[in-house]
């Protein structure tokens, strides 16, 4: 993804930063920016947040939440969610994300269990990242109403891999719990109130993005154990329902058979899987759009009548962009094509 690259965003400002975008002015679904925000109320998007992203040069785009499920992730490097309750979030836990958000903790892995917490107080919120630093440049949001809250995670919620990064301070009569907290291309970034913000809190959600934009590895596989397959590939006579086991599958022109595999996403990114077939000079491709980490497809398998009488290398391959171990991306076995 080119940085530098930053859509131009009209606001129209209700409170403080907190802007109602009119939908004819939001450039979303293309696919093509660092940055997708998902929300659900428009008047909710958060110029704060925005802001931050377009001054490290990154582009955003904007998915509503009903349309989550129809929309291709793979070209996004991040999702950002935001202060409100959405639907249609287990189609984006395989995304490296930013949550400033307390509802969905669980779902991408930073609770197993409980809840996250809030709290505010009558001076300006502060975090233990020694020394300790306020976060916010008031105690409340006007004369006479209500703290400025942040989120945190309690410490007895918290998964056991993450990364505290800013932490209540032990003055605070709440739990100790992380206020910031990193898992490998993840950030839950509790202070949410981004209108409000001191410049040390601005910074803090600079690094936040730092670590997610900079985090997750693209890797996919074709497995080499794919149940009755040859190194990952397997061939089924239609017609008998038997699988071909011999080290050289023979083939009988004219019949009808079909190859199977599976490509698994081993990495850390959403991808688009390009996938080809080659047998002499019969070839197939497809492709699988959105492979969520840790997600299998058997997208490519072909059902085929070979013609080409010789003997030749089935050749199946996965490929995405970057991958990290690509000599794992290709598997053959021998085939041979007879004719009476």
């Amino acid at each position: 993804m080119k940085r530098g690259l930053v859509v131009v965003l009209m606001f129209v400002f209700l409170v403080g930063f907190v802007a109602a975008f009119p939908l004819d002015n939001l450039e979303y679904q293309t696919g093509q920016a660092d940055v997708v925000y998902v929300y659900r109320n428009d008047k909710m998007i958060n110029e704060g947040f925005v802001e931050v992203f377009e001054d490290m040069g990154l582009s955003v785009e904007f998915v509503s939440d009903k349309d989550i499920k129809d929309v291709d992730f793979s070209g996004y490097d991040f999702v950002f969610v935001g202060d409100e309750r959405l639907r249609n979030l287990k189609y984006l836990v395989g995304m490296p994300v930013i949550l400033a958000n307390p509802y969905y903790a669980k779902d991408f892995g930073f609770i197993g269990r409980g809840r996250i917490s809030k709290t505010s107080a009558n001076a300006p919120l502060r975090v233990g990242v020694n020394p300790l630093i306020e976060v916010y440049d008031r105690a409340s949001f006007k004369l006479g109403s209500r703290g400025i809250p942040y989120y945190y995670i309690p410490a007895k919620y918290q998964d056991s891999e993450a990364e505290g990064i800013a932490k209540t301070p032990k003055g605070y009569r709440v739990a100790v719990g992380d206020v910031i907290s990193y898992l490998p291309d993840k950030c839950f970034f509790g202070i949410v109130e981004a209108e409000y913000w001191t410049e040390d809190a601005r910074n803090m959600f600079r690094g936040c993005v730092e670590h997610v934009f900079s985090g997750g590895i693209h890797d996919v596989e074709i497995v080499g154990d794919y149940v009755n397959g040859v190194n990952g590939v397997r061939i089924k006579d239609v017609d008998s329902g038997d699988y071909l086991l011999d080290s050289v599958a023979v083939l009988e022109c004219n019949k009808s058979y079909k190859v199977d595999f599976k490509t698994v996403n081993v990495g850390e990114r959403t991808e688009n899987v390009l996938i080809s077939g080659v047998l002499g000079s019969f070839n197939w491709s497809a492709t699988r759009v959105g492979l969520l980490a840790g997600a299998s497809t058997t997208t490519g398998s072909k059902t085929f009548v070979p013609g080409e009488v010789g003997v030749f290398d089935l050749v199946i391959s996965a490929f995405v962009e970057e991958d990290a171990t690509p000599q794992n991306n290709q598997r053959s076995r021998s085939v041979e094509v007879v004719c009476d």
